[in-house]
């Protein structure tokens, strides 16, 4: 039975791309041949780095780049730039380059490093457990913002004796255990499941049952055990839970290695007008109707692929300070990192190119941007916010309103509404300005979003020669 124009049309739109389907360690061609990445990943042999053959062999059969840095050390030839910057066309091309995502595996200074950027919500449970038990790290990172899950979260961490910044507090708050990341206590069950039906055996071991672990952390800083993530940016929940599994099982610690929230958005909101920022907003959301694979379904989800540098470079050079810092001061050797796809080799870049910087530097903010005729106001600010909380959560932002967070906003309404602190009435009517704010920019992406499409399926009676 032919299918209708109208048919056609709505599969292009909503049915995934075969060749986005497949994620960085193993993608669609791999289960077609029905083998798993014993080849390599699955290794006795993980201590030795992989050989150009080796690389060669793994990208021909399973579409997946694996970088030795013992042939490349390109950068630690020279001398590094602290104002080195991964342009917005690196990020692009390694986008285009690696669909499916990419492996840096190399040896930095005295430490093992295996940094995974991919969509990891494509990416199948058993195989990112896999992953983990042959790297083996003693130490695993997370592309999570650390205060959009610990409530007491501190960016000044001064050293009370002395009154300077103190890099050993700021890192004790993000070094944790996997009990407390952990987002959701079922999914430690489904991730049982998940490895038994797949014929993966776990080593036996005691684990403690919830009372032992409420008792241990009841002081925890977390508002609650195995809360939800309010939204997920660059990992899946199911990455994010595998991840604090293992990290349960092996009594290793689990490190919130993104730059946080507030810092994130501040400097975009500060050093950007309300117009520069609509038009990113505007394209992003436009965008993303062209593009309906893209996961999570938001505009910032797709600015990280049209705007990178923009969206991604802050976050990589802080990650890459934070990763030198805890090089330089703990003693682990094997660090395994899950991040967003084409920041495995960004940060990678980042670490042989760029001169160590410090965390009180990758923690500043940049004051609020006027124009030569007038401050900004607060108003203003407030609506930057509101537009960057939209893209954060897409076009259902008013969707269970009552079950979403929006701490920057609200950071942001209390330090710039009422100045004096004397005027609280001031304070609850920017609250609601800037959920007037979020009803605006939801109707406006909404809006961009089906133009988006529209112009998809244009596009495709285009090519169907209509």
């Amino acid at each position: 039975m032919k299918q209708t124009l109208k048919q056609a049309v709505k599969s292009l739109t909503f049915k995934p791309k075969a060749n986005l389907i497949g994620a960085s360690i193993i993608n669609e061609s791999i289960r077609k041949l029905g083998k798993n990445h014993e080849d390599f990943l699955m290794s006795q042999k993980i201590d030795q780095l992989p050989t150009k053959q080796d690389a060669q062999e793994f990208k021909k059969n399973y579409g997946l780049d694996i970088v030795n840095e013992d042939d490349l050390q390109l950068a630690a030839k020279g001398e590094k730039d602290i104002d080195y910057t991964f342009s917005n066309q690196q990020y692009i091309e390694s986008f285009q380059a690696y669909k499916h995502g990419r492996v840096n595996v190399f040896d930095y200074k005295d430490t093992h490093m295996t940094l995974v950027g991919t969509n990891f919500h494509n990416l199948p449970i058993k195989n990112i457990y896999k992953l983990l038990t042959n790297t083996q790290p003693d130490l695993i990172l997370l592309q999570i913002r650390p205060d959009q899950l610990l409530d007491n979260f501190k960016i000044c961490t001064n050293n009370p004796e002395t009154g300077y910044f103190s890099s050993t507090l700021y890192a004790q708050q993000v070094i944790r255990t996997g009990f407390e990341v952990m987002p959701r206590a079922n999914l430690r069950v489904q991730i049982k499941k998940n490895l038994k039906e797949n014929n993966i055996l776990l080593a036996s071991v005691k684990e403690r049952d919830q009372d032992y672990y409420q008792n241990v952390y009841k002081k925890t800083i977390l508002e609650s055990k195995n809360k939800d993530y309010y939204h997920l940016e660059r990992l899946s929940d199911e990455a994010i839970a595998v991840a604090c599994f293992y990290a349960e099982r092996n009594n290793i610690p689990v490190v919130l290695v993104d730059q946080p929230e507030q810092i994130f958005r501040q400097n975009i909101a500060n050093t950007h007008t309300l117009m520069q920022l609509q038009n990113v907003f505007t394209r992003a959301a436009r965008y993303l109707g062209q593009n309906p694979d893209t996961n999570p379904q938001t505009p910032l989800a797709m600015s990280y692929q049209i705007f990178p540098e923009l969206f991604l470079s802050s976050s990589d050079k802080y990650m890459s300070t934070l990763i030198e810092y805890l090089i330089a001061t703990q003693k682990y050797k094997r660090m395994t990192a899950f991040l967003g796809q084409t920041q495995s080799e960004s940060i990678h870049q980042y670490l042989f190119q760029r001169d160590i910087s410090h965390l009180a530097d990758e923690l500043y903010v940049n004051p609020p941007k006027g124009s030569i005729i007038r401050d900004i106001t607060p108003e203003e600010i407030i609506e930057k916010h509101a537009l960057l909380d939209v893209m954060y959560h897409g076009n259902d932002v008013l969707e269970n309103l009552d079950q979403k967070q929006f701490k920057t906003s609200y950071l942001m309404i209390d330090r710039y509404a009422d100045v004096e602190k004397i005027d609280q009435q001031k304070t609850i009517k920017m609250k609601y300005l800037h959920f007037e704010l979020l009803k605006k920019y939801a109707k406006f992406a909404k809006q961009e979003y089906q133009e988006g499409k529209e112009i998809l399926k244009k596009e495709f009676i285009l090519r169907m020669g209509h």
